[in-house]
């Protein structure tokens, strides 16, 4: 599971640095890349809906 959020939070440097010390593990890039849909469905949950939607992701 993702979670993706609409909102950006900003950080200062300070904070990133604490952040990266408290958890750095040794990998400098530890994100895979960017992998097609493949007619997987991709979900957005709006906290103001009643409900859940869903919507079909485009393959890139």
């Amino acid at each position: 599971i993702w979670t993706v959020i609409k909102r950006v939070a900003t950080v200062s440097s300070d904070q990133l640095k604490l952040l990266t010390d408290a958890v750095h593990d040794g990998f400098e890039m530890n994100a895979r890349p960017l992998q097609k849909v493949n007619g997987r469905d991709i979900g957005l949950f709006c906290p103001d809906d009643d409900h859940e939607r869903y919507y079909a992701a485009a393959d890139h």
